[in-house]
């Protein structure tokens, strides 16, 4: 039996840093998906509390090119980089390409679980 996944659509998820040195962790809700460089799904969230950015909107791009990248199980967590997507207005695509090492924000994770949000936090 395959144990179910939460796809990044539902509800609230939680993102938390493992680049830079901000506490916690931050819920933060699906807004969209965007195409992103013309060869994978990155997804447009914010954050539902205040953000450690000052952008609103942030897209968050998989490591790698896999389809369902944004599904996961419920304790599990998935591996993003952080982008400013505050200048994305309805656009349905971006590039990153061009100069995407001075444009990242942060190397975060994403889980849709709190309790497992709050464990691989506490020490932070």
């Amino acid at each position: 039996m395959r144990e179910e996944q939460i796809s990044i659509e539902q509800g609230i998820w939680y993102y938390f840093t493992v680049d830079l040195n901000f506490k916690g962790f931050l819920p933060f809700r699906f807004l969209r998906y965007i195409d992103v460089n013309g060869d994978r799904n990155g997804v447009v969230v914010e954050f539902t509390e205040d953000s450690y950015f000052s952008a609103k909107e942030l897209i968050l791009l998989p490591y790698t090119k896999e389809p369902n990248y944004f599904r996961v199980k419920p304790s599990g967590i998935l591996p993003v980089w952080t982008f400013d997507g505050s200048n994305l207005g309805e656009n349905k695509t971006v590039d990153l390409a061009s100069g995407w090492s001075h444009n990242i924000l942060d190397k975060a994770a994403v889980t849709p679980n709190m309790n497992t949000a709050t464990e691989l936090t506490k020490n932070k």
